[in-house]
């Protein structure tokens, strides 16, 4: 048994975030913290002009497309959409 577990698809959007961005996008420190008109241009460009979650999340630099997710998930709760 491994003492560490990785999905392959995390281990992919980690090679083409670095691909993008660069090894300074590894994450040192702490949380970043996103504006509201930050997550709102990202949710734009995914429920309006219907680019895809993992494209958006990997252009803008998110430690993981599942951020941007959860973005949209609360956005649609609240009934904006």
């Amino acid at each position: 048994m491994s003492l560490y577990s990785f999905r392959i698809d995390n281990i992919k959007y980690l090679v083409r975030l670095i691909d993008k961005h660069g090894y300074d996008m590894l994450r040192t420190t702490k949380n970043k913290i996103y504006s509201k008109d930050f997550k709102q241009e990202a949710i734009d460009r995914v429920l309006i002009d219907n680019e895809t979650v993992m494209s958006v999340a990997i252009d803008i630099g998110l430690p993981s497309d599942g951020l941007l997710q959860n973005w949209i998930k609360k956005y649609k709760e609240m009934g904006y959409n």
